[in-house]
């Protein structure tokens, strides 16, 4: 019922993210945090969220027919190549795939890309208050978990 990676979501306690493209290209399509979560068809699983997206692939033929509310999401498609670096701000929904190599031999592809999370001070406090509750929901799903064995 969940989405393989890569799969839309927003990152965890809001922190912003960055992605060094080394080898190959790779599309990312965000999509603006201001869209809400009934149109992202955001779930929440048992302590989660509600930063990932239900949807398991966005450029699915029938994507609009299973996800109707979808259709308005405002997507960006930003390709990245190598030695070039995307930041995704926080709050921002993204996901991202590997684009076909210039030569068009899959087979050799290579999609090489290495990606890191951070917080600035304009989203200092908020870190923090959301890695508060995300500690206190691990804290209490492992006391749970504890329980049921």
């Amino acid at each position: 019922s969940r989405a393989r990676f890569p799969f839309v979501h927003r990152d965890t306690c809001g922190v912003h993210a960055a992605s060094y493209q080394i080898e190959g290209s790779k599309q990312f399509t965000l999509f603006p945090p201001s869209e809400p979560a009934e149109v992202m068809y955001a779930q929440s699983s048992a302590g989660g969220t509600g930063n990932r997206s239900m949807i398991p692939d966005i450029d699915a033929p029938e994507v609009y027919e299973k996800y109707p509310r979808f259709a308005r999401a405002r997507r960006l498609d930003i390709d990245v190549h190598p030695g070039e670096i995307l930041v995704i701000p926080s709050n921002w929904w993204h996901t991202a795939k590997p684009l076909p190599s210039a030569s068009g031999d899959d087979a050799s592809m290579a999609c090489i890309s290495v990606a890191a999370s951070f917080v600035d001070d304009s989203i200092y406090e908020r870190f923090l208050d959301l890695h508060g509750e995300f500690r206190a929901m691990q804290s209490l799903l492992a006391v749970g978990a504890a329980r049921m064995t």
